[in-house]
């Protein structure tokens, strides 16, 4: 299981340490920090996470891009030109969303050897353009609170059908892009 906690930070981890449970999660095999990508961005970052490379080699490097064949300022979050108001509009002018992204996702590469895996994701972001780019070759689960992830990933891994889960949590990055 990669548990993308988007937005938590080191920083965090460290002012959070003395406390006696954490500080056991972070001293065991369990805790592995990942530090980001520049730029600091979510789709730059989860692109990277998702397919192992880095943004200069995945092309994804910002919230926004120039589109150069389609001639837009495109919104990755939104999958849409960023004058346009209405979320999904490149997608259904018909672009594909993996031809953005250079490589292979890590799912894709899991299921070339006939492994499954599953992504965790909250159910605005379960068809979205950005999704389907950064998680192609997964099978993917929306939920609608961090509840809803627990419940869904326990039985995920009670049913042992996926050998790979990624379980992203957005709340962090939320709150701190509101306040």
């Amino acid at each position: 299981v990669f548990f993308l906690l988007d937005g938590f930070g080191n920083q965090l981890i460290n002012a959070l340490s003395s406390d006696q449970a954490l500080n056991k999660v972070l001293n065991s095999n369990h805790y592995a920090p990942i530090t980001t990508v520049f730029p600091s961005t979510t789709t730059t970052a989860l692109a990277s996470a998702n397919t192992g490379l880095l943004p200069e080699q995945h092309g994804i490097i910002g919230h926004t891009m120039y589109l150069r064949k389609l001639g837009v300022v495109a919104s990755l979050i939104s999958f849409s030109p960023v004058a346009d108001a209405i979320k999904g509009a490149l997608l259904s002018a018909g672009l594909n969303p993996r031809d953005l992204m250079q490589g292979k996702t890590i799912y894709e590469e899991l299921s070339e050897e006939g492994i499954a895996s599953a992504v965790l994701t909250k159910y605005p972001y379960g068809r979205s353009g950005l999704t389907q780019m950064i998680h192609g070759g997964a099978e993917i689960l929306t939920y609608n609170v961090a509840s809803d992830m627990l419940v869904l990933l326990r039985k995920l891994l009670q049913a042992r059908n996926h050998k790979m889960i990624f379980a992203y949590w957005d709340a962090i990055d939320v709150a701190a892009h509101a306040y």
